[in-house]
């Protein structure tokens, strides 16, 4: 084969097993590296192929993470999740405006990295332990916080005064309103308007239930033989998801009430889809366990 000639073979990992000859190395037994840049977004860019114009996938490869190499074509690693947050697979950039994204892990027990190169690869080490969580290394901690039911994000401020004094500079602190109207048969009091400022109270998701209209909810919460179904769930979650997305990274969810509960929620979706949790800390304020069997198996 010629210099100028690549190996190009498909597989089932999404990406072509195409590598410059000066690699040298077969594609499915390759190189362990490790995202280094991409603090600053939570990540580095994936894409779902080679071609930088090709669509980018929703999630960043989380910084921190390690994968191996399938492919390596100028500056371009199509790569296979080891630990970490993201794509289980797709390509990424070893390098951007100048900057090392990716550096290769030479030993297991060797803390030093090397920029990656498309004419070395070096020995494979054994799999690293999972990081499942954008690294907060060069970072402010990002929480973000979800209200309870009948609340808002201004409300949730409020609550929150006393822990986001304790955290102090250490962190950045995001509020979302929910996507529902909240309703209820139960008037809101003056001080929860008062602490809405002029905001309308939202809820995450509907509830419904078999124990009938006469009895307290709070009582039906207790009460092992009421069923509950929860509605609009998975609109809820993808609206969280949404924002971590486009704002984040987020390292804490801080939860109160409902709020509590969509974490749980947030947890089962993403398990049931086979996708990572993109934050690494839960904090719930007031919550319970979800009443929805379709979401405790």
């Amino acid at each position: 084969m010629a210099p100028s000639e690549a190996i190009i073979n498909g597989n089932a990992n999404g990406c072509s097993n195409r590598i410059d000859t000066a690699v040298g190395i077969p594609g499915e037994e390759g190189q362990l590296w490790e995202v280094v840049g991409g603090a600053e977004k939570g990540g580095i860019l994936v894409r779902k192929g080679e071609s930088l114009a090709s669509e980018a996938e929703a999630l960043r490869l989380s910084t921190g993470a390690r994968v191996r190499s399938t492919a390596l074509v100028n500056g371009r690693l199509c790569y296979k999740m080891v630990s970490g947050a993201g794509p289980p697979t797709g390509w990424v950039s070893t390098h951007a405006s100048g900057k090392v994204l990716l550096a290769r892990v030479e030993d297991e027990g060797s803390c030093s990295q090397q920029p990656a190169s498309d004419t070395e690869l070096g020995a494979v080490p054994r799999p690293a332990q999972t990081q499942s969580v954008p690294s907060a290394n060069g970072r402010k901690l990002r929480i973000l916080a979800l209200h309870g039911g009948g609340a808002n994000s201004e409300i949730m401020k409020f609550q929150t005064l006393g822990l986001q004094k304790i955290v102090g500079d250490k962190a950045t602190w995001d509020f979302l309103d929910g996507g529902r109207e909240w309703r209820s048969k139960t008037p809101p009091s003056e001080m929860m308007l008062s602490l809405a400022n002029g905001k309308p109270l939202r809820g995450w998701y509907g509830v419904s239930d078999d124990g009938g209209d006469e009895r307290p909810f709070a009582e039906k919460l207790f009460d092992e033989s009421v069923q509950f179904h929860y509605e609009e769930v998975d609109d809820a979650v993808d609206r969280v998801l949404a924002h971590m997305h486009e704002q984040g990274p987020f390292d804490v969810l801080v939860g109160f009430s409902q709020g509590c509960i969509m974490t749980h929620l947030l947890a089962a979706v993403l398990r049931d889809r086979g996708e990572p949790m993109p934050w690494r800390l839960s904090v719930q304020f007031s919550g319970m366990r979800v009443r929805d069997d379709r979401y405790t198996q």
